[in-house]
């Protein structure tokens, strides 16, 4: 039987965790149907990197890069940088400039990191991975990472691609617009972008604060303007 959400997890290489324990599934009650979807598919392969990195899949638990679902998610991490609300969006995959997709309302969720918004994707875990597989290039970043890093080399783990420009205020979608920075960083500069935009009219002109995040230290780097 063709099982898209197996699919998915086998495309990819692994993030060197040990599988996920039983503890997982207790962890990920909470969201019901759609948690165990996950436990059952972390049971298998404890997390992954499919279409070369472009898809992080994280995960149950890692204290080191790429962090596992249970540090990404801890209320004191990157989501308190958001004035909106996260605790009940589990976030447990990203594409390759961090959308998050997220465990929320029994089904799989999509947090636009620019601007906080949430938005349904997809009615379960097997519904995302179909869609993911039938449209992976839109929902992973892959064009634009298998080309960045084909000029640059591999993104380590932990490291996301953001743009210069961010896309919400009409940044390309193209290799010269990105640099790398690590993602709880690129999280937390997000969010400086979502705070100061939500109440801003579409057309209005924006003056943005600059944010403290850093870039990491590989050499095409480049901070945010």
């Amino acid at each position: 039987m063709n099982d898209p959400v197996a699919n998915l997890w086998s495309l990819g290489a692994g993030v060197s965790c040990p599988p996920a324990p039983e503890q997982c599934r207790e962890f990920l009650k909470p969201w019901g149907r759609r948690g165990r979807e996950l436990a059952a598919a972390l049971g298998i392969r404890n997390g992954c990197y499919p279409f070369e990195s472009a898809l992080l899949i994280r995960p149950y638990a890692s204290r080191t890069p790429p962090l596992g679902v249970v540090e990404w998610n801890a209320p004191d991490l990157w989501k308190r940088a958001y004035d909106t609300d996260l605790s009940a969006a589990l976030c447990f995959a990203e594409d390759v400039f961090g959308h998050q997709f997220c465990l929320h309302q029994d089904a799989v969720w999509r947090l636009q990191p620019e601007t906080g918004d949430l938005t349904p994707v997809a009615g379960s875990l097997r519904e995302w991975a179909e869609a993911v597989l039938d449209r992976y290039p839109y929902w992973t970043g892959y064009p634009l990472v298998t080309e960045w890093q084909a000029r640059h080399g591999p993104l380590p783990p932990g490291v996301r691609l953001l743009p210069k420009k961010p896309f919400c205020l009409g940044g390309d979608y193209v290799v010269d617009n990105l640099y790398p920075l690590d993602d709880v960083q690129g999280m937390t500069f997000r969010a400086s972008i979502a705070n100061q935009i939500k109440d801003v009219a579409s057309g209005d002109y924006v003056v943005l604060r600059r944010s403290t995040a850093k870039a990491t230290s590989q050499e095409n780097s480049e901070p945010p303007e």
